[in-house]
């Protein structure tokens, strides 16, 4: 889309890395998760289900969650993203 709109000061790429979060909405599918971080950060995803769609189990969440090497990803998917963007701090 960059090549068509070229009246916007960055690349639509960029904006969809600092404008958008992804939710996983209850589909703790590691392959899907390393398809969004090609895409974008950590830093931009949100641990979430899609209740009363689907219904996960805190050992899905750990197994998913374990997936990511980094313990500092694992928090911000796991919580402070979310924390962040809602201001529950």
């Amino acid at each position: 889309m960059s090549h068509t709109a070229t009246h916007l000061e960055r690349r639509v790429s960029e904006y969809f890395r600092t404008n958008i979060h992804l939710a996983t909405s209850g589909m703790l599918v590691p392959r899907m998760l390393r398809n969004a971080l090609e895409y974008t950060t950590a830093d931009r995803i949100l641990l979430s289900g899609d209740y009363p769609f689907h219904q996960v189990n805190a050992t899905a969440v750990t197994e998913f969650l374990e997936k990511l090497p980094n313990e500092e990803d694992r928090e911000k998917i796991a919580h402070a993203n979310a924390e962040a963007l809602y201001r529950l701090r």
